[in-house]
């Protein structure tokens, strides 16, 4: 087991909003992963979030469009496209095909409702953690709501560097960002062997006077070994 089973355990609401407006801003091309995602209830609020911003800067720059100064050219279509294709992707993970199932469910209630841009990837797999390390190397941010066993085991997946080989596969979009450092963000349980950029505690509404640790690391892949980290 990687995390924490139980219904009453998912992250919260707040939690949710807390990391996103102040510790991490999903940037367009971003390719976010959610570890043991449940419901899925991080990556559609941070999805439907990210489009909501979008709307609202389409809306700006159609309103600058009808009236531009006479020496700036129109660009509302050239931008429209841009942000069509620079756009994040999600994809969430988790074991229990019943949460999957809500997930998916959730997901097609955000889309009807135009919550989340049609264009935006978000995927949901009913898999098993520890068979997703290449899926893991095209994901540049990482949610882990996991027990410290989990995110021991998860650790050196997450930091593998991708083989070349791989790399020249086109399983994901030319726009998704490798990079060599990565946003990680633990919630209640740190790594036990980093020192995260950043750790604050969050007060959540259902457990009054409660506050829990969120932290933020910035990890550089290829500094793990699969073999000497990985417990059995």
């Amino acid at each position: 087991m990687l995390a924490p089973r139980k219904k009453l355990w998912s992250t919260p609401n707040a939690v949710i909003r807390h990391v996103e407006n102040c510790l991490v801003q999903i940037q367009p091309g971003d390719r976010v992963c959610d570890v043991g995602c449940g419901d899925g209830r991080v990556i559609l609020h941070w999805a439907a979030n990210y489009s909501s911003n979008l709307s609202k800067q389409h809306l700006v720059r159609r309103l600058r469009a009808l009236t531009p100064p006479e020496d700036t050219p129109r660009q509302d279509e050239e931008e429209k496209e841009v942000d069509a294709t620079m756009m994040p992707s999600f994809v969430g993970i988790d074991i229990d095909e019943e949460r999957i199932s809500q997930a998916v469910e959730g997901l097609k209630r955000a889309l009807d409702e135009g919550k989340i841009h049609e264009k935006m990837s978000i995927t949901f797999r009913c898999t098993n953690a520890l068979d997703c390390s290449k899926l893991y190397s095209s994901c540049n941010v990482f949610f882990l709501y996991l027990i410290p066993r989990g995110l021991k085991l998860i650790k050196p997946l997450i930091l593998q560097q991708q083989p070349e080989k791989e790399k020249e596969e086109k399983d994901y979009s030319s726009s998704t960002k490798k990079p060599n450092i990565i946003k990680v963000l633990t919630y209640m349980s740190p790594f036990e062997d980093e020192t995260p950029v950043r750790m604050e505690k969050i007060e959540v509404p259902h457990q009054p006077g409660s506050h829990w640790p969120v932290y933020l690391y910035e990890l550089t892949r290829g500094n793990a070994s699969l073999q000497d980290q990985i417990i059995s």
